[in-house]
């Protein structure tokens, strides 16, 4: 039996009249709490010393928590475009933005066209645990791919206890089901849901160069 996501597409109707879809980007900043206080002492000059040796102290002033800034942007012929409204959603607090409105004089005049940008600021009222991964968000309407990935993710949408994913919408948490059972490291996989990312696409890793160990063959 395939999954079921019961929402209100809200301008699933008028998909063809954006002429671009809508473009959609998220940037989240973690906030770590962490103060750093530089030493004020010379290193030392020994090797032994130099081994351990750590010019700074960090203090934890905070708890962790993430800003989300979100931008979307359209273009819709005839007919102003859906945008997300300037308010909370989820675990998701508003804390300000910009909404740009233009409209523009067809050629025949006899209607307009329309374009919509949103800049928006939130807090994420949960821990920025990476596992958790990162919500994205809808368009306002379903795309065919993720019907089409829907139906193939029967018994996936398991709602996650914690983090933002709790209070998402339907489609988040099925993608949620479907992308934490993916192992990157292991090829074959497929993900079709542009709302979320999942946590298992985080490498704890690559900033170090790879992982701390290597066996024989150097795979």
């Amino acid at each position: 039996m395939s999954q079921q996501i019961n929402v209100d597409p809200n301008d699933q109707g008028q998909v063809p009249l954006y002429e671009n879809g809508l473009d959609i980007g998220n940037v989240y900043t973690t906030r770590p709490g962490v103060c750093v206080l530089p030493l004020a002492e010379d290193p030392p000059t020994t090797e032994a010393e130099l081994a351990t040796y750590c010019p700074v102290v960090t203090l934890q002033l905070h708890a962790p928590y993430r800003e989300r800034r979100t931008m979307q942007k359209a273009n819709k012929c005839s007919a102003p475009p859906v945008l997300q409204a300037p308010s909370d959603a989820g675990r998701f607090k508003f804390l300000g933005g910009d909404t740009i409105i233009h409209n523009t004089l067809r050629q025949d005049q006899l209607g307009f066209d329309w374009q919509g940008a949103t800049v928006y600021t939130f807090v994420e009222l949960a821990p920025p645990i990476p596992s958790d991964g990162l919500v994205l968000g809808t368009p306002p309407w379903v795309w065919p791919a993720v019907v089409a990935a829907i139906q193939a993710s029967p018994g996936q949408a398991t709602q996650p206890p914690t983090g933002s994913v709790a209070t998402a919408g339907a489609e988040v948490i099925l993608a949620a089901g479907v992308g934490n059972q993916i192992d990157p490291s292991n090829g074959g996989y497929a993900y079709q849901f542009p709302s979320y990312y999942p946590g298992t696409f985080f490498n704890y890793f690559m900033v170090n160069g790879g992982p701390p160990t290597y066996s024989e063959s150097g795979q």
